[in-house]
């Protein structure tokens, strides 16, 4: 059955382009789109997705959209294909999406202003943060471990949730003295607090968390192409 694809690439930009997706259509005598969430338009994981999609003969289109939540619901209802970042597996999330095989090992942090700093109390201890203000980004993996932080040891301190996609404005507050704390993944706040010499990520706030990418809950064929390709490329 012969078949007319038709290939359309743009690229939009929105919200500062701290998130893409790849939207590929397609045209069999109806569209559909295949819609890739990165984290970025450069870097690994980038190259990882536009190398991916290459492999299966598609055209890639580039969407510019930080918002993670919004995302993971796309993929929930089928909107988008594929999550090309690595985000923190959760049994929450395990009910909304299906995850690749494992791709990294990642914990969760507390960023603080250097324990030198007397301009409030340097957290050290997880019973230290009670009557605190833990601020993390929008739909941040944070929120559930600080949830079960306060039931695990009774602490009572307030979590709050920015609208903010990234971390990097709540870094500049932090480090100007506008908030205390915030509540991070350890890969993000390594690669963001080198600019920030007056703070810390040493105190950690979670057990070790995988990382992956993920798919629709019953996109099968494709999870399966995804991890066959995957263990190609971390394999070299």
């Amino acid at each position: 059955m012969s078949r007319t694809i038709k290939l359309v690439i743009t690229i939009y930009l929105a919200f500062c382009g701290l998130t893409s997706c790849v939207k590929i259509q397609e045209k069999f005598g109806t569209q559909k789109q295949f819609i890739v969430v990165v984290e970025d338009t450069v870097g690994e994981q980038y190259m990882w997705a536009n190398k991916f999609c290459d492999s299966l003969n598609l055209p890639t289109v580039y969407i510019v959209n930080p918002n993670l939540s919004r995302c993971i619901e796309g993929i929930k209802t089928g909107e988008y294909d594929l999550l090309a970042k690595k985000i923190v597996i959760t049994s929450d999330l395990r009910e909304k999406v299906a995850f690749t095989n494992n791709l990294s090992v990642d914990k969760q942090v507390l960023i603080q202003r250097v324990c030198d700093d007397t301009t409030c109390i340097y957290i050290d201890d997880l019973i230290k943060m009670e009557g605190k203000s833990i601020y993390v980004t929008s739909a941040s993996p944070s929120i559930l471990r600080l949830e079960n932080i306060q039931h695990e040891i009774g602490a009572n301190f307030e979590i709050i949730e920015t609208p903010y996609a990234q971390c990097d404005i709540l870094l500049e507050q932090l480090s100007s003295g506008a908030i205390d704390y915030i509540a991070c993944d350890y890969e993000t706040a390594k690669d963001k607090i080198e600019q920030y010499p007056n703070l810390d990520i040493k105190t950690i706030i979670s057990f070790s968390q995988f990382k992956a990418w993920a798919v629709n809950i019953d996109s099968t064929q494709l999870l399966n192409k995804l991890n066959d390709f995957l263990q190609k490329e971390i394999s070299k």
